[in-house]
């Protein structure tokens, strides 16, 4: 069976662990990526991504000292170093994900738990593209600040009831916001809460 492929996509891995870089680069090359580069703490990343634009990030969680990978993910959204169509994957010890979880303003696409191997990594990666791509309207929207539209964009597609409605939601409640709507992005969050909530 063919493997599915990152053709033409820009990979960044950010782990402190020389062997665990080394690991996902060999990992993640059968799938024929553009570009891997590597990174061993936050000031190293910051620099990858201030060169390049990068469609998939790995980066643990702890780094050791400097930046953890949670103030790496919001650096770079903040400064826009990282596009809205990017999959941010974070990588954290078992079970510790959770703890990662605070009152954040960025949340990674994705959370992986070590240890994992190849295929763990390629399912979750395929699955994440597919989710980009099922948004990819909505993204290019939010790349030119067009939130307005991105807004119409998510309405349009929630009116299909779609399996991805918590993540269209979530998207329109941070367009909400980037246009000062905060009232109506707070009903709308306190909406999802609630639909979490039913049993």
């Amino acid at each position: 069976m063919a493997l599915w492929s990152l053709k033409g996509k820009k990979i960044l891995i950010i782990d402190d662990f020389q062997e665990m870089r080394f690991m996902l680069k060999t990992m993640l090359e059968p799938l024929a990526p553009d570009l891997i580069k590597l990174a061993q703490n936050g000031e190293e990343a910051i620099e990858c991504m201030e060169k390049d634009k990068f469609d998939i990030v790995y980066c643990d969680y702890n780094l050791g000292k400097g930046k953890d990978g949670q103030q790496i993910l919001e650096e770079a959204r903040h400064r826009e170093l990282l596009p809205y169509s990017a999959i941010y994957m974070m990588a954290t010890a078992e079970n510790t994900s959770s703890m990662v979880m605070g009152v954040i303003d960025y949340l990674p696409d994705d959370y992986i738990s070590k240890p994992f191997n190849r295929s763990v990594i390629h399912a979750r990666l395929k699955k994440q593209l597919e989710k980009k791509q099922n948004i990819d309207d909505i993204s290019q929207a939010i790349s030119v600040n067009n939130y307005k539209k991105a807004i119409q964009l998510c309405d349009d597609l929630l009116a299909s009831k779609p399996a991805n409605r918590m993540d269209l939601l979530k998207i329109k409640g941070e367009q909400l916001t980037n246009l000062n709507e905060y009232e109506k992005a707070a009903d709308l969050y306190e909406n999802i809460i609630e639909e979490r909530d039913i049993p």
